[in-house]
C-alpha cells in the first residue's frame, strides 16, 4: 500500500482542503503504475468547513485484464486527443470519471457517467499540468482526486480551477503533529512545493 498526502487549494476559499490518497493494488492484477494496473483507493478529504468525506473506489488501467476495467469507478487510459475521453467513457459507461492522458502535461478528464451530464451539466475538464520543483502527482491519482471530489458534492467545474501540490515529508512531520495534538498548531503552512499541478 502507498500513501500520498496532498494539499487543494480552491480559489474564492480560504486555506486548503487535505487529501490523503491510499491506494492498495488488486491482487493478480499489474501493481506497477502502467495502464493494465489496478488499485483499491481510499481518498479522504478534510476541511473546508465540513468534517471529512471518505471515498472508496476501484481505479483500473483502461488496458488492464477483463472485467477489470468494466468494474472501475475510474479508468484511465492514453490518448492523442479530446474524443478519447468520450470514447474510453463509452466503452466503460460505468465509470464515474475517465482520464485520458495525451502526455505528461496534457490530460482530459471526463466527469459523470456517460451519456448524460453530471450535477450541474458539467461533463468533462481539461487538466493542465506544471512543475514544479521533484515532486509529481500523476494523472491517475487526479482522476481518484476527482472521484473524491464528486463524492463529497463539490461542483465538478470548480475542479478546473484547482492547484494540487503534494507535501514533502517535512510537511507531512508537520500535518501529523498537528492532528495529534491540536493545542499545538491551529495552522500548518507548506513552505516549499514539491510539485505543483494546476487545471486549465
Amino acid at each position: 500500500m502507498s500513501a500520498l498526502l496532498l494539499a487543494v487549494a480552491v480559489p474564492g476559499r480560504p486555506g486548503s482542503l487535505r487529501v490523503t490518497v491510499r491506494e492498495t493494488p488488486v491482487p493478480g492484477v499489474s501493481a506497477g503504475p502502467g495502464p493494465s494496473c489496478a488499485h483499491r483507493v481510499r481518498v479522504t478529504l478534510r476541511g473546508g468547513g465540513r468534517g471529512p468525506v471518505v471515498d472508496d473506489h476501484l481505479r483500473v488501467g483502461a488496458q488492464a485484464p477483463p472485467p477489470w476495467p468494466r468494474l472501475a469507478d475510474v479508468v484511465v487510459a492514453a490518448g492523442t486527443h479530446a474524443a478519447a475521453a468520450d470514447g474510453t467513457a463509452a466503452a466503460y459507461p460505468g465509470a464515474a470519471v475517465v482520464a485520458v492522458a495525451r502526455d505528461a502535461v496534457r490530460c482530459r478528464l471526463r466527469l459523470g457517467p456517460y451519456g448524460g451530464g453530471y450535477g450541474d451539466g458539467y461533463d468533462s475538464v481539461l487538466l493542465g499540468l506544471h512543475r514544479r520543483g521533484p515532486g509529481a502527482v500523476s494523472w491517475a491519482v487526479w482522476a481518484s482526486l476527482a472521484h473524491a471530489w464528486l463524492v463529497a458534492g463539490l461542483p465538478a467545474a470548480a475542479l478546473a480551477s484547482v492547484t494540487v501540490r503534494q507535501l514533502t515529508g517535512r510537511e507531512r512531520a508537520v500535518q501529523s503533529a498537528a492532528s495529534s495534538s491540536r493545542r499545538r498548531s491551529r495552522s500548518c503552512t507548506a513552505a516549499a512545493d514539491s510539485g505543483r499541478f494546476t487545471a486549465v
